[in-house]
């Protein structure tokens, strides 16, 4: 009776073991996050300190968990002080969430600062494109100027898509 009950058991845990293996989905998907961080070099502070201060913040997250495609392309100008020059373009075949995060700021305020090279130029771009053969739609957000500002976008699509997104600070 007991070699019975412990053959049952056995059996069983086979089949179970079977089944869930067999009924495992393949994983699919796939997320990008990136953020940039822009230092400057004087700062100030009742006289001129070398503190590298940050004047630009970005991030850029994207998650598609259907896709099955993906593309991404990125360059990005780094290295003078209170400058920074970034392109970045994905696509993906599947329903994806796009979110951008740019913050800049003035750091030396050049009404109160002597000798500043002015307040902080910034220009942020975003272009997005459904391509749902059934009735595609198109998303453009451009934010440029100067002195201080805060971006913050969410686009959602529903089928394949693209994003492009150009974002410069003092260039």
């Amino acid at each position: 009776m007991k070699k019975e009950i412990g053959l049952v058991f056995g059996i069983g845990f086979l089949l179970l073991v079977g089944m869930s293996t067999a009924s495992a989905a393949d994983p699919t998907g796939f997320e990008l996050h990136k953020h940039v961080v822009v230092y400057g070099d004087w700062e100030w502070l009742g006289s001129w300190q070398l503190t590298y201060p940050a004047t630009a913040e970005y991030f850029y997250d994207i998650y598609s968990p259907q896709s099955t495609v993906s593309n991404v392309m990125n360059d990005d100008d780094l290295g003078t002080a209170w400058q920074w020059e970034g392109h970045s373009y994905v696509d993906s075949n599947a329903e994806t969430d796009y979110y951008n995060s740019f913050d800049a700021w003035t750091v030396n305020d050049p009404a109160t600062t002597p000798a500043t090279g002015g307040y902080t130029k910034y220009d942020f771009h975003e272009h997005t494109e459904s391509t749902n053969p059934n009735g595609a739609s198109t998303q453009d957000l451009h934010v440029f100027g100067y002195g201080n500002t805060y971006v913050q976008s969410h686009v959602h699509t529903d089928y394949g898509s693209w994003q492009g997104v150009d974002t410069k600070i003092n260039k």
